[in-house]
């Protein structure tokens, strides 16, 4: 099945690209090249795209994760193909409605790709700290529709096709430039803001995680304001900005991709007897494993240990984090972790499943650690 899932991706992706491809061809053949159907702006999204679409079909879990980095391949490959489809809308010069929405279209192409710079982040923080930051995804979101909306009524942001603004409102121009900036503004800040907040709530493991995750976001974020500001100081500065995009987008995708995909890589404390919960007498707590769970249990309470939050243990196994709760609950129970608003019975948990022991100081027979 995840062979054939992964088939289906390369096909659409194929698909997709020689679309794209087609169209880039034939606006080039009717007219010069614009930025976005220039040589290095395709390279750039054939090579986005490609590694975008490596880690989207390599390993298991991450459904939604994966998803996400398949759909933004698609989306770096249309980006030429839309602009190319306008400038072809365009030549013909009838101004017809065919030639708005195509013009439209390609005029808000970017935005998706620009939220993804936040977006991404926050999904990755979602999956290893704790709480989901729905509501700066919201914001994201909804600067993003705003955007999208002040872009095809009120800006004059069709060239090279060079229609006139739809709705011709000069405070629908400034409302349109504040929004715009807005959003600039929030997709390059609030994607490491939100990782770097998580981190230092996080424990040890997922402190980690997360700070590779805003280190992540905030290299995509530097690489677009550097290349934005080099633009400015000579030609071709809309190829420029455009491939920074793509390289942006390929530097917080990977990163956190990365920061997900990696195991914590400390050692284990070493095997002690165990003497919480065990069924067996005489059987220890080996790191990696504890007899008094089950193997699900075993494999829930390791992806804890790794640093991740009940959203991404249920991402990584594919299952409902209402399940994952479930075996989660179970597994504290069979460790007799302590309990009260003292302790933290992830972080015992986590420390238990590699072998080592918890004392609650309500016990004179608790082992230490």
């Amino acid at each position: 099945m995840a062979v054939l899932r992964q088939r289906r991706a390369l096909v659409l992706v194929a698909v997709v690209a020689c679309l794209a491809g087609l169209l880039v061809v034939v606006s080039r053949w009717v007219t010069e090249p614009v930025a976005a159907t220039r040589v290095p702006v395709l390279l750039a999204a054939a090579v986005c795209a490609g590694a975008l679409l490596r880690v989207a079909t390599t390993g298991p879990g991450w459904v939604l994760w994966r998803r996400t980095l398949l759909a933004l391949a698609l989306l770096a490959l249309a980006y030429p193909g839309s602009w190319a489809a306008a400038v072809i809308a365009g030549s013909t010069g009838t101004g017809g409605w065919s030639e708005r929405v195509a013009v439209s279209l390609a005029t808000v192409a970017h935005l998706p790709v620009l939220a993804s710079f936040t977006l991404l982040p926050l999904l990755a923080v979602s999956y290893l700290g704790q709480g989901t930051r729905s509501r700066v995804a919201w914001v994201v979101l909804g600067l993003g529709a705003g955007s999208a909306v002040s872009l095809v009524l009120f800006l004059e942001d069709g060239e090279p096709v060079g229609l006139p603004a739809l709705v011709p409102w000069a405070p629908g121009a400034v409302f349109g430039a504040t929004t715009n900036l807005l959003f600039l503004v929030v997709v390059v800040l609030a994607g490491p803001l939100a990782a770097l907040l998580a981190a230092r709530r996080a424990p040890g493991h997922a402190a980690r995680r997360l700070a590779s995750v805003a280190a992540a976001a905030l290299g995509g974020s530097v690489l677009v304001m550097a290349c934005g500001a080099l633009a400015t100081m000579g030609g071709g500065g809309a190829v420029v900005v455009l491939v920074s995009m793509y390289a942006a987008l390929a530097t917080v995708a990977l990163g956190c991709s990365a920061a997900l995909s990696t195991p914590s890589g400390e050692a284990a404390p070493a095997p002690c007897p165990a003497t919480v919960a065990d069924p067996s007498p005489g059987r220890t707590a080996d790191a990696g494993h504890h007899p008094a769970l089950t193997a699900r249990e075993n494999e829930i309470v390791g992806l804890l240990a790794e640093g991740l939050s009940n959203a991404g243990i249920a991402a990584r196994l594919v299952l409902s984090p209402r399940t994952v709760d479930a075996h989660l609950r179970s597994a504290f129970v069979k460790l007799d972790l302590p309990e009260g608003p003292e302790h933290n019975r992830r972080v015992h948990a986590a420390v238990t499943w590699h072998g080592g022991l918890v004392r609650d100081p309500r016990r004179s027979d608790s082992a230490v650690p």
